[in-house]
């Protein structure tokens, strides 16, 4: 990539924040991201690790009372409006349909391996 597309490219994103600030839209090209949002993000998820590591109950207490916020804090940094419809259908093939695939897979596993070599396992008698 030359230096004249990365300067074009930066000057394209430079101008849709500008309108997304004008216009009160968080509108913003998929290939940018803001790494302070990235980084606070990351901040947050150390905190959460620690926060359930530790055996200290003043710092678990101090941590938990910010944390939550925190990320909705940036989700709502985040957040652009989209059609219910178009919503749904993404979260279903990017959720619900893995979901149910490894679901089958871990049952047919189940099925037909698991429950006939497994040690002490207790098998229904209509299934003997």
């Amino acid at each position: 990539m030359s230096y004249e597309s990365d300067r074009s490219k930066s000057r394209i994103i430079g101008v849709d924040l500008a309108r997304a600030v004008a216009t009160g839209k968080h509108v913003m090209a998929r290939s940018s991201r803001l790494t302070a949002l990235d980084s606070l993000r990351g901040f947050g998820i150390l905190l959460v690790v620690l926060g359930h590591a530790s055996r200290s109950a003043s710092l678990v207490s101090w941590i938990f009372s910010f944390h939550m916020p925190l990320f909705f804090i940036i989700s709502g940094m985040l957040f652009h409006e989209r059609q219910f419809l178009d919503s749904f259908k993404k979260k279903v093939t990017r959720l619900l349909i893995p979901y149910l695939f490894f679901g089958i897979v871990t049952f047919v596993y189940w099925a037909l391996i698991e429950r006939h070599f497994r040690v002490g396992a207790v098998v229904p008698s209509r299934m003997r």
